[in-house]
């Protein structure tokens, strides 16, 4: 094992078991930081990781069979408050979304087809 292979076995060993964050964040770091805005890249980096992880855990974990679930991944954006405004203003930017259906069956939405979902405001598609 060459130099920079064993500091990033000892940098991953000791990132074990501790915050999820830091581990979501490890191994896209270099591309995080140069990235032209690093702190939503890193944003974008956390929510596709904890998107992942969320659905695969619904897809088999035994209290969610037979069940209908929608869970849907974003981003929470708070706008810090002008003058006058007591509060700050929040949005939520949808990133993804899993939807099943008590029969098993079930599906992603990218953002793309999330957005064109919501603004429909008919409901999403059945299985």
């Amino acid at each position: 094992m060459g130099k920079i292979e064993a500091v990033l076995r000892w940098y991953q060993d000791e990132l074990e078991g501790r915050s999820h964050l830091e581990q979501n964040l490890f191994d896209p770091m270099a591309w995080i930081v140069t990235a032209p805005h690093p702190l939503l890249t890193a944003a974008q980096v956390n929510m596709q990781v904890e998107f992942d992880h969320t659905f695969r855990t619904i897809v088999w974990e035994h209290g969610y069979q037979g069940k209908r679930v929608l869970y849907i991944s974003g981003l929470h954006i708070d706008i810090s408050p002008q003058a006058g405004q007591r509060f700050p203003l929040t949005k939520f930017v949808p990133w993804a979304a899993f939807v099943q259906q008590p029969n098993g069956r079930h599906y992603t939405l990218e953002q793309t087809e999330l957005f064109e979902q919501l603004r429909e405001g008919t409901g999403l598609k059945p299985l």
